[in-house]
């Protein structure tokens, strides 16, 4: 005897919203099914609902991505305006260190031997051409390289493995299904091992 399949685990958000339209078109006036529990226009109205969700976090990914990248900016800018003024005190102090410390300033040291890696931070991940770019705030000091990691997975549990070395603050992920969702982590590498794993970020492959 035949049943119905529907493999809902198995299709993304735009797959379900479209088979629920799909369902509700052919339940219309069809003399086989006249008593559906669940109504045409009520499962149309379902379908718009879930829509207007995805529409509203899309909304909001892209104010968050946004954000992140005019923070990025902020920072760089700031970043320089310090560096450039440290470069002042250096050659206004002549190396006095009192000096130095009354511009609100820490004195440089020999440097520490480099430990652990800090956790990656400010991950972002936007839609690119085909392809799905990641970025992060750099590791200033001690990072020889970043692991990437992705998956399907909304828990994040299975599906890990899927990684990628690079040895800047970005990656180009390809090769993924159109309209599929993915979670991505990054950490970075240095002479002590790989430090921890980044706060995910999510995107739907273009």
């Amino acid at each position: 005897m035949s049943k119905a399949k529907l493999n809902l685990d198995k299709l993304t958000d735009d797959d379900v919203i479209s088979l629920g339209r799909t369902v509700a078109t052919a339940l219309d006036g069809n003399n086989s099914f006249p008593a559906a529990p669940v109504t045409t226009d009520d499962l149309n109205d379902l379908a718009d609902a879930m829509q207007g969700k995805i529409n509203e976090r899309s909304q909001l990914e892209a104010q968050i991505q946004t954000k992140t990248i005019a923070i990025r900016n902020a920072r760089l800018a700031l970043e320089n305006a310090l560096r450039s003024d440290a470069d002042y005190v250096d050659t206004a102090s002549g190396g006095d260190a009192e000096k130095i410390h009354s511009a609100g300033m820490r004195v440089a040291e020999d440097p520490a031997p480099v430990g652990g890696m800090p956790k990656v931070t400010r991950l972002a991940a936007t839609a690119g051409d085909g392809e799905v770019d990641l970025h992060w705030d750099p590791v200033r000091r001690g990072a020889k390289s970043y692991v990437v990691e992705r998956t399907s997975d909304a828990a994040g549990q299975t599906g890990r493995g899927n990684a990628q070395i690079v040895t800047k603050s970005r990656a180009e992920v390809t090769g993924l299904q159109s309209g599929s969702r993915h979670w991505f982590r990054v950490a970075a590498v240095g002479s002590a091992g790989q430090g921890p794993w980044s706060d995910p970020a999510t995107k739907v492959a273009p």
